[in-house]
């Protein structure tokens, strides 16, 4: 096996940023759908951005 070059390793590197890149902005628009499938923005609207307890949540 030949021993690997720095412009294999920087190849690499960028490749495993580009695929963790991608990840993080799949989670990240998992989580708004989420937010917003859970009605979270109308609670917080009708609580007038003051904090909110679980047990006061809506179910």
């Amino acid at each position: 096996m030949a021993q690997p070059t720095a412009d294999n390793v920087e190849e690499e590197v960028q490749a495993q940023v580009l695929v963790w890149n991608h990840i993080y902005q799949f989670i990240s628009s998992m989580s708004l759908k989420s937010v917003v499938e859970l009605g979270i923005p109308d609670i917080l609207h009708r609580n007038e951005g003051r904090p909110i307890s679980l047990s006061r949540s809506p179910p």
